[in-house]
Formats: C-alpha cells, sequence, structure tokens
C-alpha cells in the first residue's frame, strides 16, 4: 500500500498527461470502510448495508445492471481510446445512464503464478467494468435500448482488449465465459468441482461445470 503523497503524485501525473477532471476526490479509508464505500454503504451500519425487504434492517435499494467487462494486459492505444470516448459519447447523446470503470490491477495481482489461484489473469494491466444501472421497475424497452448500447460499444472494443473477463462480473450474454473467465485453470477447476460438488449443488448458468 502506498502513501497519500505517493497517490497524489500519480494523479498529478495523470491530469497533466489527460487533463483535469472535473472534481477530484483523495480521501485515506480503513479497508473496511472503503468496502462500505464502494458497496453504496458509506455511513451505514453492517445491518442497514442490506437489501430493504430481504433482510431485517435492510435499508438499500434493489437495482437492475446490465454490465459487462473485460482484461486489459496492454495500454490502450490511440483508437482504443477513442473507441472508448465514442461509447460514452453515444450514451450520452442517448441520454441514459451508462460508465466504465478502470481498476489497476499489475503489481502484486501479477507476481502470483497465473496456476497457483483459480484465479487466472495474472498478466493484466487493469480490469474494465461497463455498466448501466436502472432502479427496479424500469420499462423493459428501456432496458433493451441500453443493451443494444452496450453490446455495440462493446464489439467495437475488441480489438484492443485480451478476450478475458471478470469472473466476479458475471456476463450472462458472454458466448465464451468459461475461457475468458478460468482461461488454462478451466481444467483444474472442473477437477475440485467433481471432487468437492459431485452433485453440482452449487450451479447457476455460469458455474464450473462437472467434467464431461
Amino acid at each position: 500500500m502506498g502513501s497519500l503523497a505517493d497517490a497524489k503524485a500519480q494523479l498529478a501525473a495523470l491530469i497533466k498527461a489527460v487533463g483535469g477532471p472535473t472534481s477530484v476526490s483523495i480521501v485515506p479509508h480503513q479497508y473496511e470502510d472503503a468496502m462500505y464505500i464502494e458497496a453504496g454503504c458509506r455511513g451505514l451500519t453492517q445491518t442497514a448495508c442490506h437489501l430493504a425487504g430481504k433482510s431485517p434492517g435492510g435499508t438499500l435499494p434493489r437495482t437492475v445492471a446490465l454490465a459487462k467487462s473485460d482484461i486489459l494486459n496492454t495500454p490502450l492505444n490511440a483508437a482504443g481510446v477513442n473507441a472508448v470516448l465514442a461509447g460514452i459519447e453515444e450514451r450520452q447523446r442517448q441520454g441514459g445512464p451508462g460508465t466504465v470503470a478502470y481498476d489497476s490491477w499489475a503489481g502484486v495481482i501479477n507476481q502470483v503464478p497465473a496456476n497457483a489461484t483459480a484465479f487466472v489473469h495474472r498478466k493484466a494491466l487493469a480490469s474494465a467494468q461497463y455498466d448501466a444501472v436502472f432502479s427496479e421497475g424500469v420499462a423493459a424497452a428501456t432496458l433493451q435500448r441500453a443493451q443494444g448500447w452496450l453490446d455495440s460499444w462493446y464489439a467495437s472494443l475488441r480489438p484492443y482488449a485480451s478476450g478475458e473477463a471478470y469472473q466476479n462480473y458475471i456476463d450472462p450474454t458472454l458466448p465464451n465465459w468459461q475461457q475468458a473467465y478460468y482461461g488454462a485453470n478451466l481444467a483444474r477447476l472442473k477437477q475440485v468441482k467433481a471432487k468437492w460438488d459431485p452433485d453440482n449443488v452449487f450451479s447457476f448458468a455460469q458455474s464450473i461445470p462437472l467434467p464431461s
């Protein structure tokens, strides 16, 4: 973990290279506090940080999210940056919600061998999550329009991404999800599945399958 001064220096270098954002916030937090903020639970108790109506004392609203992800093993070139911006600008013209979030990886993450754990993405510079989030009860036509935008944007970015995806950002429309999520580790993960869950109790549309 770096210091606050290091973070400010890194941010200043980024701003110098690409221009200033509309706002900047750099605040140190303990890990638990940071996770509460990440979950939308700033200032809430653990009890309150649950869905309203689903858990006693829960206060969080249910949302509908459309999402896709990428793993970036190399920096985006100029054409890739333009493709990202084009997707954002198109969504702004449409007037609906839509974002991309980049998480910096590399560093310590990439010091672990790719076959050492279930997590295979050990060459990555960053992950990207593209999404559009709505309140519960949103009209089907609105979701269809957003999904069309998301699919088109994602397709335009294929030349600039690794083809891998982050398994914690489940994408039900991803056709090659087994390879994208788990890569060369999939065969071993199937063996673990067969040993510890031979009856496939832990199963959903994109869970690790039993060996065929």
